[in-house]
Formats: structure tokens, sequence, C-alpha cells
């Protein structure tokens, strides 16, 4: 009966060491990736803009036509930076889905992968943290559907 009650102790102190807790510090961090990661999107998004673009120009420290290559290699450079970053995280953490980091930041890894060349790598944790609730099952499906598109296949959700 001792052993019993020994093992199940051992068992249980084993699953809740295991188990994620809330990590304010790698919440912050990557609060700061989604920042950057929509930074020079936001921007780029603005001079794609009829409405918008003259308005823009005039604000930006470039040429006219040099501002959207400027913005692109700003916003390349970012992107290079935090998948170097979260491939870190996901060694370390798995995804950081909500119950590591809360929401929405448990989003911040998801849009880094949606806009790197490596989402066919990462689909099957994206599936995963989707079915355990660490992530809204809406983005998995939109990053397989672009998986699909990439591979020139047919989307499943659209």
């Amino acid at each position: 009966m001792k052993n019993l009650i020994l093992a199940l102790l051992i068992l249980m102190t084993g699953t809740a060491s295991a188990q994620q807790k809330f990590n304010p510090v790698l919440k912050k961090q990557l609060d700061s990736v989604l920042v950057l990661d929509q930074k020079y999107r936001e921007i780029l998004t603005y001079l794609m803009d009829p409405n918008k673009k003259d308005s823009v120009l005039k604000t930006l420290p470039v040429k006219p036509e040099a501002a959207t290559g400027y913005y692109w290699k700003l916003q390349n450079q970012a992107d290079s930076t935090n998948l170097i970053f979260i491939e870190d995280v996901f060694a370390k953490y798995d995804y950081p889905g909500k119950t590591l980091v809360g929401e929405p930041t448990n989003e911040a890894a998801w849009y880094v992968i949606q806009h790197s060349p490596k989402i066919n790598q990462y689909i099957p944790l994206m599936k995963t943290a989707a079915e355990n609730k660490e992530l809204p099952f809406r983005l998995y499906a939109m990053m397989l559907d672009r998986q699909l598109m990439d591979e020139g296949k047919q989307q499943i959700y659209g």
C-alpha cells in the first residue's frame, strides 16, 4: 500500500511539473515580438492604399520611390529575428499557448510562423496547440489553408 501511494505521489508530481504555468516574462517578450511582426506591415499596407499613400509618404524618412523596398527590408529583418526567437521558444516550451502566456499573446508565435517559410515544419505544432485549445482553431485552419495553397492544393476551410 505504501508503494502504491508513493508511486501515485511521484506520478502526480511529475505530471504537475510537466504542465506549463503562466510565464509573465515570456508574455512580455512575445508581446514585443507581435508588435515587431506587425510594425512595418502596417506602413506597407498604407503604402498600398491609394487613399492613404500620399499622406503616409510625406511622413517617411525615405524617398517615395524607395519606400516600399525600404520597409520590406526592415520587415524581413524583423521577421528573421522573430523566427529565431520563436524557434528557441518552441524548443524550450513547445507552443506558447494561452495557459503559458494568456490571450491574445498566444497568437504571437502563430503570426511569426505564418509570415515565415517554415509553415510546413510547424503546422503539426499548431494543430496540437489548436486541439488543446492553446491557440484558436481558426488560426490553425488559416495556416493549414495557406500551406495547402502554397502546395497548389485546394483549401479545406477557405
